[in-house]
C-alpha cells in the first residue's frame, strides 16, 4: 500500500489543524533560536510533517487512560497544559509520530483486507 493514503484516509479538517498548530509552533522556534542553519530548520519542517501523527498518538493513549471522563479546570492552567503538551509533542514528533503514522497505517490496511 502507498504510504501517502494514510493522509488520504485521515480526516482533513483534524489534519489542516495540526498542521495549522505545527506551523504556529515551527514559527516560534524558528524566531525563538538564535540560529538559522538548514539543518536546524529541515528538522523543523520534518517535525511539522510528523506533528498531526504524534498528537494522534497523545489523542488515542489519552482516550485509553481518561475515557469520556470530563475535569473541570481552570482556564488558565487548561490552556497552559495545553500549550506545554503541543510543544512537547512537537519536540519529540519526529519518534512519536513515526509510532502514529505505522498505526494508522496498519489499521488502513486491515480495512481493506477486511
Amino acid at each position: 500500500m502507498n504510504p501517502l493514503k494514510v493522509f488520504s484516509n485521515v480526516n482533513l479538517g483534524w489534519l489542516i489543524r495540526h498542521y495549522i498548530f505545527g506551523i504556529i509552533i515551527l514559527s516560534f522556534f524558528y524566531f525563538a533560536l538564535p540560529t538559522h542553519d538548514f539543518y536546524l530548520f529541515f528538522t523543523l519542517i520534518i517535525n511539522l510533517i510528523f506533528f498531526p501523527f504524534a498528537c494522534f498518538v497523545w489523542e488515542e493513549l489519552k482516550n485509553m487512560l481518561l475515557g469520556d471522563n470530563v475535569f473541570i479546570v481552570n482556564a488558565i492552567f487548561l490552556l497552559l497544559s495545553k500549550i506545554i503538551i503541543k510543544l512537547i509533542l512537537f519536540m519529540l514528533a519526529i519518534p512519536i509520530g513515526i509510532i502514529g503514522f505505522l498505526i494508522l497505517w496498519f489499521i488502513i490496511n486491515k480495512k481493506q483486507e477486511l
